[in-house]
């Protein structure tokens, strides 16, 4: 947890807006370590060819999963996950700044893509279970027993 953001400080609201500023930060920095090897006019120049080619390619991408799954070559669940994780990489990609390109990038080139889907379907899956195991298990079905007494007949059935 970042300083000053503890809760029981009351400063949990206040976390969004210290990422948000620590974001910006963080993108200045990278500008300026651009900017300080190429100069500004060729960083920006970067800045905004990275920002085009971004928003390109993931379009791109997009048109061509989407040709993948009107032929039938790729299911309804990997449609959903690449056209979701197309979405954010083009965003980050397309956003302005050297640093969100990065994640941005990955996420549309279709092998790192491919990992990141699968990665997340795993963790999904493994969360979906362990939710069910647990809500079972604090459930009163969890209680019940299939026991139904023994098959034994007793010698005395007064006793």
């Amino acid at each position: 947890m970042l300083p000053g953001c503890s809760a029981s400080s009351g400063n949990v609201a206040n976390m969004p807006l210290v990422l948000v500023f620590l974001y910006i930060a963080i993108e200045a920095v990278a500008f300026y370590a651009v900017a300080t090897w190429l100069g500004i006019g060729w960083a920006l120049l970067a800045l905004f060819a990275l920002m085009v080619v971004g928003g390109l390619a993931g379009m791109s991408q997009v048109r061509r999963v989407s040709a993948r799954a009107a032929q039938g070559r790729i299911g309804p669940g990997q449609l959903a996950g690449d056209i979701g994780l197309l979405f954010a990489g083009t965003i980050l990609a397309a956003s302005p700044g050297f640093i969100t390109a990065i994640p941005g990038f990955f996420l549309i080139i279709p092998f790192t893509r491919s990992l990141v889907r699968k990665s997340a379907a795993n963790s999904l899956t493994r969360r979906v279970q362990d939710f069910g195991a647990r809500a079972y298990s604090a459930s009163p079905m969890a209680q019940r027993h299939t026991s139904y007494g023994s098959f034994v007949i007793d010698e005395d059935p007064r006793a």
